[in-house]
């Protein structure tokens, strides 16, 4: 069986070797990449995994992206690089906030107060 435990160092996922060094990273450092409140009841979520969820099948497979609450409720993506992460949770926002626009312009201004 391959490398299947992924650490996150500048942005770049670097296998390791063994389950115990996949701990002593995600000890030591925030698995969240972003967090986005659409509203009080729709979040969007990503984060880095650390296990290849591609169960070694081609790229490691190991963000994820998902949204809680709402209309897409457990809509979920994953993908294998920083970027695609980082994309993607952009594009889950532009889904989640569908008709929440006014409504987040509002928070963003309450939570600026």
């Amino acid at each position: 069986m391959g490398i299947i435990w992924y650490k996150l160092i500048n942005k770049k996922v670097i296998p390791c070797k063994s389950l115990e060094e996949y701990i002593d990273w995600s000890i030591k450092n925030s698995t969240i990449i972003l967090q986005t409140t659409i509203t009080l009841k729709i979040r969007v979520s990503t984060v880095f995994l650390g296990l290849d969820h591609g169960f070694n099948n081609g790229k490691p497979i190991v963000f994820e992206t998902m949204i809680f609450g709402g209309k897409h409720d457990q809509y979920q993506k994953k993908y294998s690089s920083y970027k695609e992460a980082v994309q993607g949770h952009l594009i889950a926002e532009h889904i989640a906030s569908k008709g929440h626009k006014i409504l987040k312009a509002i928070l963003n201004c309450i939570m600026k107060v």
